[in-house]
């Protein structure tokens, strides 16, 4: 299963996780450090998808993932 994760955002996240799974890659959003669940998630068809909702709609640079 891969993932990816970003602490740069415009929307003031701890960070925002991309998960891949079967049915796509979910967008996990972490309001606190001392979150144990996401407060938000969306789930997209790829890697590319995700990635650009994540640019689009929470300020996330296409490179600062890792």
């Amino acid at each position: 299963m891969a993932a990816l994760s970003s602490s740069t955002n415009t929307i003031g996240a701890h960070r925002i996780d991309l998960v891949q799974k079967p049915e796509g890659v979910y967008v996990f959003i972490y309001e606190r450090a001392d979150s144990h669940f996401p407060e938000r998630d969306y789930l997209d068809d790829d890697f590319d998808q995700a990635r650009s909702r994540c640019f689009e709609d929470f300020g996330v640079p296409l490179e600062f993932w890792s």
